[in-house]
């Protein structure tokens, strides 16, 4: 028993640690995204700051790629800590030029190394506690406070800042923080990325990297068409992105990251679809000014959920594959691209078509995420209860060709609520030795993951006579 709480207690520490780093770099992504907004509807026009929206998202993708690139080309943990400051230091350079509002090229131009600096440390950022987090019971909650606490932040700093020094000053702040926090992450990772946590090599694997994807993609479509009109709208001061219903994305963030630990992420499909297509029905029925806070609110509610799945999944992914500083950040990746691409289109479309063709290609993209969740199981909740009665464990390793020893071992991670962690301590061994055993019995039973071990064995017990 104490040796569980002292795990349980080393988990807490580690989400304390990973959500505190991560709470500052979302707070300096989602307030660098207004003030640039802001400051490119002086510099180059409110018709065209959807532009600059879509030029940062952009480079913010081309920011995350760039980190797995230079881990393939640096192997140093020296030069790669070198290369992570060279980006903070680039990122406050650029940023503290952006607030002087220079001509039109060169503002695109800083808000794209800016955003590219930022996206390289975001990228590290999600690469970090995705290897630090791995098999914790923690994981939903710790990011979507995380990202609750740099709403709240980013509230009281954009409403309650009067001059743009302050804003700088923040941003300055928040680096300096999470430079700290993140200080000699590099060896830890070293240790983390070994090849025995590697236990995700199969076609299932490939299958559920595609399938995040797309319905990230998708999910990024619905929300890319109302964040251009939102951002178009804000910068014609109709709508304020900064006030209140914001909050409404903090609320949702704290509610998406609690579901997301139940039952292992059981619930998450289910309730991101019901979001997503609740919100989109709600939308439906608004237009005007007081029409568009009851759907900027809705939009927000629905981006909480719609963030803590995508980053959840690919978080939870990433430790497994043969290049987890690109996976842990997919999520960002396939939602700045999407989102980057289709906010000026949408813009056009809403200007030129009425807000109900609108609602119905939101609609359309919502019924395709619930049809891609229900063909790949997600919608199933029946999969979150264990069946009670007694394991036929003979039948199971006889079908499998497992040992007496690995027979014993899978019914404990069928059984046990426990994460990888708590059951090498129960079992008084180490982690890196219960991983190896586990990876045996994943390769010997095609599974890929807890999930699907606990599924092959349901649909496999006492069928080994056929």
């Amino acid at each position: 028993m104490d040796k569980n709480i002292a795990a349980r207690h080393a988990d807490i520490n580690t989400a304390v640690t990973c959500g505190t780093y991560y709470a500052l770099y979302m707070f300096v992504f989602l307030l660098s995204e207004l003030i640039c907004q802001s400051k490119g509807a002086i510099a180059i026009g409110v018709e065209k700051v959807v532009s600059v929206y879509t030029v940062g998202l952009i480079f913010t993708a081309v920011g995350y790629l760039l980190l797995p690139f230079s881990r393939a080309l640096i192997h140093g943990e020296r030069a790669r800590g070198f290369i992570l400051l060279a980006a903070g230091a680039m990122a406050l350079l650029s940023f503290g030029a952006i607030i002087f509002n220079g001509p039109p090229f060169f503002f695109m131009l800083l808000v794209a190394i800016y955003m590219t600096a930022v996206g390289y440390i975001g990228a590290f950022v999600h690469y970090a506690m995705a290897m630090e987090m791995r098999s914790s019971p923690y994981g939903g909650i710790t990011i979507g406070c995380a990202i609750c606490a740099s709403i709240i932040i980013q509230y009281i700093v954009q409403n309650f800042t009067t001059t743009d020094f302050s804003l700088f000053a923040a941003i300055t702040a928040a680096f300096a923080v999470m430079f700290l926090i993140l200080r000699g992450r590099e060896a830890k990772l070293a240790s983390c990325a070994t090849a025995d946590s590697k236990m995700c090599r199969t076609l299932s694997c490939v299958k559920e990297c595609r399938v995040l994807i797309a319905i990230t993609a998708i999910m990024s479509i619905v929300m890319g068409i109302s964040d251009g009109i939102l951002t178009s709208l804000h910068a014609s001061g109709e709508v304020v992105l900064s006030a209140y219903p914001r909050l409404f994305y903090a609320v949702s963030l704290v509610m998406a990251g609690y579901i997301a630990d139940i039952k292992k992420r059981f619930y998450m499909p289910v309730a991101t679809t019901c979001v997503l297509l609740l919100s989109v029905v709600i939308t439906s029925f608004f237009e005007g000014s007081y029409g568009y806070v009851i759907s900027l609110s809705t939009l927000y509610f629905l981006g909480g959920f719609a963030v803590v799945y995508f980053t959840t999944a690919f978080m939870d992914i990433a430790p497994d594959t043969d290049n987890p500083a690109l996976w842990a950040g997919m999520g960002r990746i396939v939602r700045s691209l999407t989102i980057g691409f289709i906010a000026i289109p949408g813009t056009m479309l809403f200007r030129c078509a009425s807000h109900h063709l609108l609602t119905l290609i939101s609609l359309t993209l919502s019924l395709a995420v619930l049809v891609i969740f229900y063909i790949n199981g997600k919608l199933d909740c029946s999969r979150a209860k264990v069946p009670s009665e007694k394991l036929d464990d003979a039948s199971f390793a006889e079908r499998f060709g497992l040992t007496e020893r690995e027979s014993e071992l899978a019914k404990t991670i069928i059984m046990s609520s426990e994460n990888i962690k708590e059951l090498a301590v129960q079992m008084s061994i180490s982690e890196r030795a219960l991983q190896r055993s586990i990876k045996v019995i994943y390769d010997k039973t095609g599974a890929d993951s807890r999930l699907a071990l606990i599924r092959i064995y349901y649909e496999n017990r006492g069928d080994s006579k056929e």
